[in-house]
C-alpha cells in the first residue's frame, strides 16, 4: 500500500481526504504548525500531499504575511524536504483563484492571472512557480486546482449560499455555470492522482458545471422546501456584476470547459449531483 504524508490533516480537505483514502492509502498526518512534520516526510513516503494552507478569511495588511507563508514558503519548503528525502511525488492543492478575475470558460491554453490585492490567489500561484524547482530535481509535481468546495460542514461560500436561501422570499432565475466540486469527488480524483503517479497541472469539477440557480433549488429541496424563483432582478444583477465582486462569483460564469483538465487521472467516480447537495446540507458522509 502507498505511503502518504498528509500536510495539514486537520483542515477540512486534509481531514476528508484521510477518511476517504483508507484502505486504499496508507496515509499518516501531519500539521505544519512547528517542525514536526519535517521527520514524518524524512522518514519517507511515495508521496507528499499538501492540504495545508491559510484560506476563508480576509485579508487586512497585516495578515498578508499569513497569506505568502502558509500558501506559498511552507509549501516549497515541504517540496524541498521531500525532494530531499527521495519521496517521488508532491502533490500541491493550489485553487481556481489562481485564474483571478477570469469570466466565462476556462480551458487548458488559459493563462494563470490571479487578481492584484488577492493574497491568495497571488501566493497559489507564487508556489505553483515555485514548484517547479521540484520538477527540475526530478520528481514528479501535480497542481491541483479545484473549483468552489462544497460538503457537510464545508467553509466558504456554499453555507453561505444556504443560508440565502433560507432568508430569500424568491431566489434570482439566472442560467450561468459555475465550476465546483463534491468533497468525496475531489477526494477520489485526489487519490486517483497518487495511485497514477500522476504528475501536471489538474483541474477537477463535478461530472459538469451548473447553475447558481439549479444548486439554490436542490439546497431548497434538501432542506425540506421548495425554491420560488424570479427573472425580475436579472437586469440590476447583469449591470452591477462588473462593480461587486460577490454578485459576480455568485451569478457569473466561471467554469473548466470540457476537455480543459488534460490530465485527469482515469477510473473516478463521481457522486451525483443532486446526491451530493443533498449529502452536504444534511450533514452525511464528510467531517
Amino acid at each position: 500500500m502507498m505511503r502518504v504524508v498528509v500536510l495539514g490533516a486537520s483542515g477540512y480537505i486534509g481531514r476528508n481526504f484521510l477518511r476517504f483514502a483508507q484502505g486504499r492509502l496508507s496515509c499518516i498526518p501531519a500539521s505544519m504548525r512547528g517542525d514536526a512534520w519535517r521527520a514524518r516526510v524524512r522518514a519517507g513516503a511515495d508521496a507528499v500531499l499538501c492540504c495545508a494552507g491559510v484560506a476563508h478569511r480576509r485579508a487586512s495588511k497585516a495578515d498578508l504575511p499569513l497569506f505568502y507563508e502558509g500558501n506559498c514558503h511552507l509549501a516549497v519548503e515541504a517540496a524541498q524536504e521531500a525532494r530531499r528525502a527521495g519521496v517521488e511525488q508532491f502533490i500541491y492543492l493550489s485553487s481556481m483563484s489562481v485564474y483571478g478575475p477570469h469570466t466565462g470558460a476556462i480551458t487548458a491554453d488559459t493563462a494563470p492571472a490571479p487578481k492584484k490585492g488577492d493574497p491568495y490567489g497571488m501566493s497559489k500561484r507564487l508556489a505553483e512557480k515555485s514548484l517547479l524547482a521540484f520538477v527540475q530535481g526530478g520528481g514528479y509535481a501535480a497542481i491541483v486546482r479545484p473549483p468552489m468546495v462544497y460538503g457537510p460542514g464545508c467553509p466558504g461560500n456554499f453555507p453561505r449560499l444556504c443560508a440565502l436561501v433560507e432568508k430569500l422570499p424568491r431566489f434570482p432565475e439566472v442560467e450561468n455555470r459555475r465550476s465546483m466540486i463534491y468533497i468525496d469527488n475531489l477526494c477520489d480524483y485526489l487519490t486517483r492522482v497518487i495511485e497514477t503517479r500522476a504528475h501536471g497541472v489538474f483541474l477537477p469539477q463535478d461530472e459538469a458545471p451548473h447553475s447558481t440557480t439549479d444548486l439554490a433549488r436542490l439546497i431548497a429541496a434538501a432542506q425540506g422546501g421548495e425554491l420560488r424563483t424570479t427573472r425580475l432582478m436579472n437586469p440590476a444583477i447583469r449591470l452591477m456584476q462588473g462593480a461587486v465582486p460577490p454578485l459576480r462569483k455568485l451569478f457569473g460564469d466561471l467554469y473548466y470547459a470540457p476537455g480543459a483538465d488534460r490530465a485527469a487521472p482515469e477510473q473516478l467516480r463521481f457522486v451525483p449531483f443532486e446526491e451530493a447537495v443533498r449529502r452536504s446540507v444534511s450533514g452525511e458522509g464528510a467531517r
